[in-house]
């Protein structure tokens, strides 16, 4: 079924790859989101990467809820290769598109609302998996900084998980801060014992 839905969207798109107007730019778009969809599906992040680029080649008259949509996916596509810097750029993008008309991008037709905040969260994931739990948190902070832009029905069990894993990463940069506290001090200790010891024992002063 997915192979099926491949080659009939990707006939949409290449059907309506001349037009000019919004309508066919955008109808285009949609259609290229649904290939690189099915393609994620079957585990084949590299394909859907290339759909996904598609449509981000040439904006020109595309709705922005594709172009975020476009951004939002490509991000997901280069996450699952484990490209994390193009992932971040990508995330980031939805949150630009957000800025400028987030009445239209948070009433994402494939996500529900809240578009921007689910790209700050993908990003937070991302700096965890580099290791950077403060970015992280700072991260997840920002996706639930605005909560009224999570509500409704499909966006409540992302909001309990999100505030869970808030909860988590808060608790793992205060550990991480505690480490960081005993090891100045040790290198405090280790500082004083290395000034008041004598560097080299003469052979004069070892023979007696």
């Amino acid at each position: 079924m997915l192979e099926e839905g491949k080659t009939r969207l990707l006939q949409i798109a290449q059907k309506l790859s001349t037009r000019k107007d919004e309508v066919g730019r955008t109808a285009a778009g949609y259609a290229l989101l649904g290939v690189g969809e099915a393609y994620l599906y079957q585990g084949l992040p590299e394909q859907a990467e290339v759909a996904y680029r598609k449509i981000l080649a040439e904006p020109e008259g595309i709705h922005p809820v594709v172009l975020a949509q476009g951004w939002y996916a490509l991000g997901v596509s280069l996450y699952r290769q484990r490209k994390y810097g193009q992932a971040l750029e990508a995330f980031e993008q939805v949150k630009k598109i957000g800025e400028v008309g987030e009445g239209i991008v948070l009433r994402s037709l494939a996500l529900g609302n809240a578009l921007p905040e689910r790209a700050w969260m993908w990003q937070a994931a991302i700096w965890s998996r580099l290791g950077d739990a403060e970015r992280s948190l700072s991260a997840l902070e920002q996706s639930l900084s605005r909560p009224q832009r999570l509500a409704g029905s499909r966006n409540a069990v992302l909001l309990t998980q999100a505030q869970k894993w808030l909860e988590g990463m808060r608790r793992v940069v205060a550990r991480s801060k505690e480490r960081e506290q005993k090891l100045a001090e040790l290198r405090r200790v280790a500082s004083q014992i290395e000034q008041h010891l004598p560097a080299n024992v003469s052979p004069s002063q070892s023979s007696r």
